[in-house]
């Protein structure tokens, strides 16, 4: 049981770091975007998002090796 436990938080855990990883890829787009545009104060904002993103990432990876 435990077994099949740990391979459900694993599977769940994957899931999520693959949905982080392409939020983090359109949150790129937009900053790309949003600076074309001259939005630089919406791309800021992003670039925090991202930058937590990336945080929240990294945690994910480490708990999965």
């Amino acid at each position: 049981m435990e077994q099949s436990l740990d391979y459900l938080i694993q599977t769940l855990l994957g899931i999520e770091l693959r949905a982080k990883q392409e939020t983090m890829e359109h949150y790129r787009a937009t900053i790309l975007h949003a600076e074309y545009a001259g939005e630089f104060l919406t791309s800021a904002t992003l670039v925090d998002i991202v930058t937590q993103g990336q945080r929240r990432e990294s945690d994910l990876k480490d708990v999965l090796d």
